[in-house]
């Protein structure tokens, strides 16, 4: 009885260090940006759509040219699909803000004067260091549908923790947000 009381002890403390550790979660921030002129309306985000290999929990970056990895300690707080958009309309809101700015899965306005569309084709860390924001967008207004526009943004990340990826990533974000409300601004 008395060798069973330690391989318990053993058996336990090797289970421990087995199980994996808790996940840290992070989440995008909305950047400022300048405010501008543009008239009185209002634009929904009509469309959000993120490529499908960012759709899962986990942060991906760039092993090689290749490959592509994920840290399971490393998650989003909430799927890229749901927080772009969030982050988007903040965005959006602060440097339109004469417009209302809405996502239309939000049901907060009826018919918009003009609905937005956008598509990240590619949002992750490179090998080198680098955030690649690839994305493309249009607008429809008046029953007429805008030109595509499109953006490949990038941003060194100063460090390699992962706050300073995500920090990164945010203001990628930002810096796309500028040009689609420089966008909406023009009516395009």
């Amino acid at each position: 009885m008395r060798w069973k009381i330690p391989f318990v002890l053993f058996a336990l403390a090797a289970l421990q260090q087995c199980s994996s550790p808790d996940p840290s979660l992070y989440t995008l921030v909305p950047q400022p940006g300048t405010a501008d002129a543009a008239p009185a309306g209002s634009v929904s985000l009509a469309r959000m759509s993120v490529a499908h290999y960012l759709d899962r929990p986990q942060i991906v970056r760039h092993h090689d040219e290749y490959e592509l990895r994920t840290e399971d300690t490393e998650r989003w707080a909430e799927p890229l699909d749901e927080m772009i958009p969030r982050v988007l309309v903040s965005e959006l809101s602060e440097r339109l803000p004469h417009m209302q700015i809405v996502q239309s899965s939000s049901g907060m306005l009826g018919e918009t004067e003009t609905s937005l569309a956008v598509a990240i084709d590619r949002f992750d860390v490179d090998q080198g260091g680098t955030v690649v924001l690839d994305a493309r967008w249009s607008l429809r207004s008046e029953g007429k549908d805008g030109p595509l526009e499109s953006a490949e943004i990038t941003e060194h990340v100063a460090s390699p923790k992962t706050f300073a990826l995500v920090a990164a990533m945010s203001r990628c974000l930002g810096q796309l947000s500028d040009r689609v409300a420089a966008s909406i601004a023009a009516g395009r």
